[in-house]
Parts: C-alpha cells; structure tokens; sequence
C-alpha cells in the first residue's frame, strides 16, 4: 500500500456497538460458544504468534506450528485470558505479546508437557494458511514484540481488504473494488491518474474519484471492525486504530 494508507485513520469512526470483550466472550458456559470464540481469536492472532515463534526463536515450520497451538491451548482454554487479562490495563495484543513472551521462558518441553497439536482437534493451523497475506519479510534487527505487531498489521489490512472485496462485489460494485486496488494499492504516488482509470474503466474523471472516495469510506469501515472485535472501549478502539498506521 503507498503513502495513502494513513488516509485509514480519519474521522467516521464509531466503535462497533454489537462487541463483547474477550473476557465475556470466554466465560460463556457453552461449549459451541466457547468454540466459535476460539476459531474466531486464533484465525485472528496465529499468524502473529507463529511469526514470533518462527524467527525470534528460529524454529522450523513444523515446530512453530506446534508451539503456537500449544500456546492458544495454554492461554486461552486454560482460562488465563478469562483470568489475566484486564481491559483497563491495556489491549489484548498487548497481553498476547506479554504472554507469548512468557511462553517462551516458561514452557516446558519435555513429553511431560501438554500435548502438542491439542489445538488441532479445534482447529487446524493447516487450513487457514490459505487465508491473508503471506507473513513479512524478516528484519533482524527487529525485537519479537515489533515483529508480532507488523504481522497483526498485515493481518488485520489483509482482511479488511477481502471483506471490502466481498462487500462491493456483493453490490455489484466489482469495478470500484478494482479501482481501489489500482490508484490506492498498486501504483506509487502519482504514478497513475484519475484520468489514466477514467480511460481504463470507461468512465469519467469524476467517476473515478468517487468510486474512490466511496471505497477508502467501506475500507475505513472494513478495517475498524476488524480491529473493533477484540477492543472493549471506544478508546482502545481509537489507541489500536493509531498503532495500526503509525507503525
């Protein structure tokens, strides 16, 4: 995305009013519930948490899979989120770094251990690899902490961007979408104009630019839901909204 991404952060904003926090969320006494909770958060959070595992510590594909499972089966269904996390103390990406950094120091590796790949019979890291985008590029010089919020970045604008997608092809708005990617995603500032679109669509100059308007608007929109499904307030809403694109 080019220098127009910070355009994500502005104003029309409201805090998603349907959004329970976690900890809600996990004391639920069901056990559907509880499931669909957990598929949701890891779908959300493994590729972060793989990530770390498997270029701050240098583990292979297969271990990296097995220890993030086995990290969501020790957080989360052991009852540490329901148990440590604390809204007012900060977001829950910051207490999953906290925790995945405990994690590491704490666990134990011998066959003593809870089972790895527990997490598998919830859900299968395998069948999500085929969703969002692939993980960054390494930096060396980056802590594990940096590591794990460039990929929630890239995770959370990976899936605002396909949920746009499925919106405006669902409108009939295919070309919109299309534009989008072209001005705003795939060419460098001033590399392609609104008349250079004008004559690749069909359209007029001014089309062009509100198409453009009109999906910047549902991508703005796109992305505070997805951030908005682990935030509590408003102002942690607002808080991860800033990291986001100051990162």
């Amino acid at each position: 995305m080019n220098g127009r991404e910070t355009e994500i952060g502005g104003d029309g904003r409201g805090f998603p009013s349907t959004s329970l926090t976690l900890v809600e969320r996990f004391r639920t006494e069901d056990p559907q519930a509880r499931r669909r909770h957990l598929e949701a958060l890891v779908e959300r959070y493994w590729k972060p948490v793989y990530w770390v595992l498997r270029s701050s510590w240098s583990k292979s594909n297969e271990d990296a899979k097995d220890l993030t499972q086995e990290f969501f089966l020790r957080v989360v269904l052991e009852g540490s989120v329901t148990q440590g996390f604390d809204p007012g103390k900060g977001s829950f990406r910051s207490f999953l770094k906290g925790a995945l950094s405990n994690f590491m120091l704490n666990a134990t590796r011998d066959a003593s251990a809870q089972k790895r790949g527990g997490l598998a019979h919830i859900v299968r890291l395998d069948a999500l690899e085929g969703h969002g985008p692939g993980l960054p590029a390494g930096d060396p010089s980056e802590s594990p902490e940096q590591r794990f919020d460039r990929a929630w970045k890239e995770e959370i604008l990976g899936r605002a961007l396909r949920h746009l997608e499925e919106r405006l092809r669902a409108q009939g708005r295919e070309s919109v979408f299309r534009i989008f990617c072209r001005y705003d995603l795939e060419t460098t500032p001033g590399g392609t104009s609104y008349e250079d679109l004008a004559a690749e669509f069909g359209m007029s100059a001014s089309m062009v630019k509100h198409a453009l308007s009109f999906a910047r608007e549902e991508y703005r929109r796109a992305v505070t839901e997805q951030v908005g499904q682990d935030a509590s307030t408003p102002e942690e809403l607002a808080r991860e909204l800033r990291d986001l694109f100051s990162s």
